[in-house]
Order: C-alpha cells, then structure tokens, then sequence
C-alpha cells in the first residue's frame, strides 16, 4: 500500500490540520477559562488542581514543577483551591515532615459535572476510528508536543525555531 505524503508545499489538508489545531488550542483554552470560572477559581489554580486530579496525592514542588510555578507561588494557589475545598493537604506517609496536596470529594464531583460530558463525547467520537488511525493521531500529538517543547523559547527569541524530527 503506497502512503501519500504532503511535500513541504502546502497542500489542503495539511492547511486544513494546522487550522484545526489552532481551532482545537482556542476552543480547550476557553473550556478551561469558563471550567475556572465555574468553579470560581483562575486557569493557574485549575492547572495545580488538574495536576492534583491525575497524580493522585501530590507534593507542592512537584505540583510547582508542573506548572512552571515557583513553590511560593504554588503554595499561594494551592491555598485558594484549599479555600474553595476542592484540595486538601494531608500528611505524607513516606516522609513524616512532608505535605502532599489531594483532591476532595467535591473536587471529584465538579470534575466529572464539567469534563464528564466531554469524556463521553471524546470515547464516542473514538470508538469510530480503528487502532491503527488512533495510533497515527498519538504518534502526531506527540511528535507534536516535542516540537513545541524544544521551541519553547522560540516565542520570546531567545531561542531558535528548530526540529529534529526528520521526515523522509
């Protein structure tokens, strides 16, 4: 089976992918903007909050870390989304001077009211492409991830826009 691929003129539907990719960028970005909004948090508490969803009980560095936070500054936002109840701190049981940062219970309910349809919806939409097609989609989104990590800087110019992806 011979495999079509785009020369590195445009082509319609490599225009067409990047557009959807920035269209996709837009519509998460304002889902996560109203997502804050509903929970009466900002977008930086919701990323320490998400970070807390999908690791579990989580140190505050590491929760800095991920976000790209110092740990004061993590610490001042963890703060709020404790306020709000939606994250606790408990003791760590591996290290008895340590804190880790976990999700409540009403957390886990505003969660699964916001993103719940959205996971629906998105394991729907999936069930009508083969193994094989998601496999494609997954390789491109992380290649895709890398690129951007590698250009992080690139925005500000204190770094080159590069790739060491190579295609042949």
């Amino acid at each position: 089976m011979s495999h079509h691929r785009c020369k590195p003129s445009p082509c319609v539907a490599r225009l067409e992918f990047g557009k959807a990719g920035e269209t996709g960028i837009g519509i998460r970005f304002e889902y996560q903007r109203a997502a804050a909004a509903r929970l009466g948090i900002n977008r930086t508490d919701l990323r320490c909050l998400s970070i807390i969803a999908g690791r579990g009980p989580v140190a505050v560095g590491e929760i800095a870390r991920a976000v790209n936070l110092t740990r004061g500054a993590a610490t001042t936002a963890l703060d709020r989304v404790e306020r709000q109840g939606f994250a606790r701190r408990v003791r760590d049981p591996s290290d008895r001077r340590g804190v880790l940062m976990e999700m409540t219970e009403k957390a886990r309910a505003e969660a699964g009211a916001i993103w719940g349809p959205v996971v629906s919806a998105g394991e729907e939409m999936m069930g009508g492409y083969t193994d094989s097609e998601l496999e494609v989609v997954l390789r491109y989104l992380r290649e895709a991830r890398a690129v951007q990590l590698e250009n992080l800087a690139q925005p500000t110019g204190t770094g080159p826009a590069k790739s060491r992806l190579s295609r042949t």
